[in-house]
């Protein structure tokens, strides 16, 4: 288990690692979880190979960018809660905030 943070330029600096450590390893899964982060940190977004994401036990509201930069994204574990899941006409899955999802289910009459 992950150790648990003591502040939050600790909290960063431990997602900002781990995130480097999975993009030197080309990973395809990324535990960021019981970071207590508050945004997602924009290097996530440049690991095009990440399939799994753990953001659980954060502070997050939304994870901008997620649906459309990580295509091949087909886990992401949401328990902190805030987004839903939606599947598009394509087959694609998106996870996004309540009123982004309603909005695109909206304007693709889903």
């Amino acid at each position: 288990m992950p150790q648990q943070p003591q502040n939050f330029a600790w909290s960063e600096t431990e997602a900002q690692a781990r995130i480097e450590t999975a993009r030197c390893d080309g990973a395809t899964s990324l535990d960021l979880s019981g970071l207590r982060l508050r945004a997602l940190p924009e290097a996530v977004l440049d690991l095009p190979g990440l399939r799994e994401l753990n953001l659980s036990n954060n502070r997050l509201r939304d994870v901008p960018g997620v649906s459309l930069r990580l295509t091949g994204l087909t886990g992401l574990d949401r328990r902190w809660g805030g987004l839903s899941r939606t599947v598009t006409p394509e087959g694609l899955t998106l996870y996004l905030c309540r009123d982004h999802a309603d909005a695109y289910r909206r304007a693709v009459r889903l």
